[in-house]
């Protein structure tokens, strides 16, 4: 069963900004939460830049797309953000151009 969403309704479209005091109070709550203060800094950092910032995952492509291009071994890479060379080198050293640069011909 597939069910439509009403024109208007989705939360791309839907502008329902957080008054201050509620923005405040959910930065206080996580800063207080024992299980989930760690997010504080993150809520507070979202709230106050207007950001806009892609899925979060980005930020992990972005870490080990900055990391081949600095050629850190994809061994080292894999071991920081849990996956392995292999991936690595499949899915970010294969597209990353910028450093290459043809032998040395004499």
């Amino acid at each position: 069963m597939k069910i439509r969403v009403p024109k208007g309704l989705s939360e791309d479209e839907d502008v329902n900004p957080f008054t201050k005091e509620e923005r405040d109070l959910i930065i206080k709550t996580f800063a207080c939460d024992r299980y989930y203060k760690h997010y504080t800094n993150y809520v507070r950092f979202l709230f106050f830049t207007g950001a806009r910032h892609r899925k979060s995952y980005q930020c992990r492509h972005t870490f080990i797309s900055l990391c081949v291009e600095a050629h850190i071994n994809s061994t080292a890479i894999g071991r920081w953000t849990g996956t392995s060379a292999k991936m690595i080198d499949k899915h970010y050293g294969a597209t990353n151009f910028t450093n290459l640069r043809p032998p040395d011909s004499t």
